[in-house]
Protein backbone atom coordinates (compact mmCIF):
# COMPACT_ATOMS: atom_id res chain seq x y z
CA UNK A 1 0.00 0.00 0.00
CA UNK A 2 1.50 3.32 -1.03
CA UNK A 3 1.53 6.40 1.14
CA UNK A 4 -0.90 8.27 -1.09
CA UNK A 5 -3.35 5.43 -1.09
CA UNK A 6 -3.17 5.15 2.70
CA UNK A 7 -3.74 8.89 2.97
CA UNK A 8 -6.85 8.86 0.81
CA UNK A 9 -8.36 5.64 2.10
CA UNK A 10 -7.90 6.14 5.83
CA UNK A 11 -6.59 9.48 7.07
CA UNK A 12 -8.58 11.84 4.86
CA UNK A 13 -12.01 10.33 5.71
CA UNK A 14 -11.13 10.25 9.41
CA UNK A 15 -10.04 13.90 9.29
CA UNK A 16 -13.26 14.89 7.48
CA UNK A 17 -15.37 12.99 10.00
CA UNK A 18 -13.60 14.69 12.91
CA UNK A 19 -14.12 18.08 11.28
CA UNK A 20 -17.83 17.47 10.77
CA UNK A 21 -18.27 16.24 14.33
CA UNK A 22 -16.49 19.30 15.68
CA UNK A 23 -18.62 21.61 13.52
CA UNK A 24 -21.96 20.13 14.56
CA UNK A 25 -21.22 19.53 18.23
CA UNK A 26 -19.59 22.82 19.22
CA UNK A 27 -21.87 24.56 21.70
CA UNK A 28 -23.78 27.56 20.41
CA UNK A 29 -24.57 30.55 22.60
CA UNK A 30 -28.32 30.83 23.36
CA UNK A 31 -29.89 34.18 22.49
CA UNK A 32 -30.93 34.85 26.09
CA UNK A 33 -27.40 34.31 27.39
CA UNK A 34 -25.95 36.45 24.61
CA UNK A 35 -28.34 39.27 25.56
CA UNK A 36 -27.20 38.94 29.17
CA UNK A 37 -23.57 39.41 28.15
CA UNK A 38 -24.50 42.42 26.01
CA UNK A 39 -26.20 43.99 29.04
CA UNK A 40 -23.20 43.24 31.27
CA UNK A 41 -20.86 44.71 28.71
CA UNK A 42 -22.95 47.86 28.38
CA UNK A 43 -23.07 48.30 32.17
CA UNK A 44 -19.28 48.17 32.31
CA UNK A 45 -18.57 49.93 28.99
CA UNK A 46 -17.38 53.10 30.70
CA UNK A 47 -14.60 51.04 32.35
CA UNK A 48 -12.28 48.39 30.96
CA UNK A 49 -13.57 46.51 27.94
CA UNK A 50 -12.18 42.97 27.97
CA UNK A 51 -13.27 39.46 28.82
CA UNK A 52 -11.61 39.59 32.25
CA UNK A 53 -13.91 42.43 33.29
CA UNK A 54 -16.94 40.47 32.08
CA UNK A 55 -15.75 37.32 33.86
CA UNK A 56 -15.37 39.27 37.10
CA UNK A 57 -18.87 40.73 36.69
CA UNK A 58 -20.38 37.27 36.14
CA UNK A 59 -18.49 35.46 38.87
CA UNK A 60 -18.85 38.23 41.45
CA UNK A 61 -22.61 38.37 40.91
CA UNK A 62 -22.90 34.93 42.52
CA UNK A 63 -23.98 35.17 46.13
CA UNK A 64 -22.60 32.67 48.62
CA UNK A 65 -26.08 31.26 49.10
CA UNK A 66 -26.95 30.98 45.38
CA UNK A 67 -28.47 27.66 44.41
CA UNK A 68 -27.56 28.03 40.74
CA UNK A 69 -24.23 29.71 40.20
CA UNK A 70 -23.66 31.56 36.97
CA UNK A 71 -20.67 30.35 35.00
CA UNK A 72 -18.65 32.48 32.66
CA UNK A 73 -19.21 31.78 28.95
CA UNK A 74 -16.06 32.89 27.15
CA UNK A 75 -17.61 32.38 23.71
CA UNK A 76 -20.48 34.78 24.49
CA UNK A 77 -18.09 37.35 25.96
CA UNK A 78 -15.75 37.17 22.98
CA UNK A 79 -18.66 37.61 20.54
CA UNK A 80 -19.74 40.79 22.33
CA UNK A 81 -16.21 42.18 22.45
CA UNK A 82 -15.60 41.43 18.76
CA UNK A 83 -18.88 43.15 17.86
CA UNK A 84 -17.76 46.17 19.86
CA UNK A 85 -14.39 46.18 18.11
CA UNK A 86 -16.14 46.31 14.72
CA UNK A 87 -17.59 49.72 15.54
CA UNK A 88 -16.03 52.99 14.49
CA UNK A 89 -14.35 55.21 17.05
CA UNK A 90 -17.24 57.71 17.21
CA UNK A 91 -19.76 54.91 17.78
CA UNK A 92 -17.59 53.45 20.53
CA UNK A 93 -17.55 56.80 22.32
CA UNK A 94 -21.33 57.17 22.02
CA UNK A 95 -21.86 53.64 23.31
CA UNK A 96 -19.68 54.23 26.36
CA UNK A 97 -21.96 57.04 27.52
CA UNK A 98 -25.40 55.65 26.58
CA UNK A 99 -26.28 52.18 27.87
CA UNK A 100 -29.53 51.86 25.87
CA UNK A 101 -27.76 52.75 22.63
CA UNK A 102 -25.05 50.25 23.52
CA UNK A 103 -27.50 47.38 23.96
CA UNK A 104 -29.38 48.28 20.80
CA UNK A 105 -26.28 48.61 18.60
CA UNK A 106 -24.46 45.52 19.87
CA UNK A 107 -27.59 43.36 19.69
CA UNK A 108 -28.09 44.44 16.07
CA UNK A 109 -24.50 43.55 15.22
CA UNK A 110 -24.74 40.14 16.86
CA UNK A 111 -27.94 39.25 14.99
CA UNK A 112 -26.23 39.68 11.61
Amino acid sequence: MTKKRALFTFFLPVALLCGLLWFFYTPQVPAQEQARYVALFCQNASRAVNDDALRDAVENSNADYALVRQRFNRQAANRVISAYNQLERSEKQAIRTNSALCRERLSALLEQ
